[in-house]
């Protein structure tokens, strides 16, 4: 259902409420099935019928898949999952983990900047 559930993400960023749907996703992970994304929509107060017409239409679909196929490509094989610099961090990692990661890129940053001069 991840599928059709990012495609309507994309079909409510038309209408400039991506954000919106995204936090109604992440409130109840259980109803991602196509009536129920149309449901969301009307929640949301989306034109239904170019929301309806852009889900049906499969508008954003290929998007979504080239999407998926560069996140393999990365590596990525499942969500959560983040870069920082370059260094990927799979699941869900504690705050203090990835404060320590931002914190060791930003000294290796420094470093590299330093021996340049």
């Amino acid at each position: 259902e991840a599928q059709k559930a990012a495609e309507a993400s994309l079909c409510a960023a038309g209408q400039k409420k991506f954000w919106e749907m995204h936090d109604l996703f992440f409130q109840n992970q259980s109803y991602l099935k196509t009536p129920e994304l149309k449901n969301r929509a009307d929640t949301l107060g989306l034109d239904a019928a170019a929301f309806n017409a852009c889900l049906d239409g499969g508008k954003s679909a290929a998007l979504v898949h080239e999407d998926v196929v560069a996140g393999f490509r990365a590596g990525i094989e499942g969500t959560p999952a983040s870069f920082v610099n370059g260094r990927f961090i799979g699941g869900t990692v504690p705050l203090e983990e990835l404060s320590a990661l931002i914190d060791d890129e930003l000294t290796r940053k420094s470093s590299r900047t330093e021996t340049r001069r």
